[in-house]
């Protein structure tokens, strides 16, 4: 009889468990689908370049609304019905971009007028921009807080993954035995 530390309670189950598992399916789907749609949702009302408050410079721009369509009820952008138009912005720098902005930042009612717009693309260039419409520091530090839990969660969500899919490689005698070793004193 070997010495030490128990396996953990889990895996005393003498189930074995396989990438099938449907209890393992289900709890991650259950566990990390609603987080995600929540969050999608809730980042979607931030009508801002999503730069965040340590995110790029934003600069100034102007936007002319043209066509729109509707998403939803399930989309990118997350739960509910939102707006995609496209814009032909003109930057303060003078140069002209057309663009696709989603999450209703604009909708039908902007068609055919102007609206003030902000432009930020990383590293200070011209590529990766986002747009999206004045906001204040507060709205800025939000979605800052918003993205940083939301990457902790995915990690922490990519690690139980991980541990799942060694499971299922490993088999339950050799998940104990890796679990055995790892908690040597």
């Amino acid at each position: 009889m070997r010495a030490g530390p128990p396996p953990a309670p889990f895996l005393q189950s003498g189930v074995p468990f396989t990438a099938s598992h449907p209890a393992a399916v289900l709890g991650l789907a259950r566990w990390g689908l609603p987080p995600s749609a929540i969050s999608t949702t809730l980042e979607s009302f931030y009508p801002g370049t999503r730069s965040g408050y340590l995110g790029p410079q934003e600069r100034p721009a102007v936007a002319e609304v043209g066509a729109c369509h509707r998403l939803g009820p399930v989309s990118v952008d997350g739960l509910g019905y939102w707006w995609e138009c496209d814009v032909t912005v003109r930057v303060e720098d003078g140069r002209v971009v057309q663009t696709t902005v989603d999450r209703s930042i604009v909708t039908p009612s902007d068609a055919g007028r102007q609206v003030e717009f902000r432009e930020g693309c990383e590293r200070g260039g011209l590529t990766g921009c986002t747009y999206g419409l004045p906001v204040g520091r507060g709205w800025k530090t939000l979605i800052g807080l918003g993205q940083y839990v939301e990457r902790i969660l995915l990690a922490f969500l990519a690690f139980v993954v991980v541990v799942c899919l060694v499971r299922a490689v490993l088999g339950r005698d050799g998940y104990i035995r890796l679990y055995d070793r790892l908690n040597r004193k």
